[in-house]
């Protein structure tokens, strides 16, 4: 079975047809519903005075809730995908960093005329936890913020950053995990 009448409502009440929402990213009139009808039945994903992203893909409705402002599903819980009919099939959190250059950074230290100084292009997202003595315990990579979705050659891009930098990794919708595999993305 399929989904009829795919639709969303904006900021400013607007009604519009999924094939318009290219557009609607670049007005930057995001929406704060989404319906769609599933057998008969009106289904409807909303969230109070919040804005999101969302895709279908393979019988599901993939919404990426924006960070702190909703209500239901904050971040860093704030992406889910729903069945067809409404259900929940999953909340995923955030992913951690998976790029060399977001765990690690990439350091400029051409840039500073200081030699024990570094200067950071790429702060690293990691956080080192010490023992007493001051030896490296364990290393814990950061989580970042989940900011759009879009389909990708057959998957679901998510673009995770620190609102700086980003990196993109992919979703295996069915089983609600990200996969192994991401892209450095750069500077917004």
């Amino acid at each position: 079975m399929v989904i009829e009448n795919l639709s969303f409502y904006t900021r400013d009440g607007s009604r519009l047809n999924y094939d318009q929402l290219d557009q609607i990213w670049a007005l930057r009139n995001y929406p704060v519903k989404i319906v769609w009808y599933f057998d008969g039945d009106k289904i409807v994903v909303e969230d109070e005075g919040n804005t999101f992203f969302f895709e279908t893909f393979n019988n599901y409705v993939v919404v990426l809730f924006e960070g702190n402002w909703s209500k239901k599903h904050a971040h860093p819980h704030n992406l889910v995908v729903y069945k067809y009919d409404g259900t929940i099939r999953h909340v995923i959190e955030a992913p951690v960093f998976r790029t060399n250059e977001m765990i690690h950074g990439v350091s400029g230290d051409n840039l500073s005329n200081e030699s024990d100084v570094t200067t950071w292009v790429v702060p690293p997202h990691k956080k080192e936890i010490k023992t007493l003595w001051g030896k490296i315990k364990e290393t814990v990579v950061m989580h970042g913020v989940m900011d759009v979705l879009r389909k990708k050659k057959g998957k679901i891009a998510v673009t995770v950053s620190d609102k700086m930098f980003f990196e993109t990794q992919y979703l295996d919708v069915e089983k609600g995990k990200f996969l192994g595999k991401a892209n450095f993305g750069g500077k917004y």
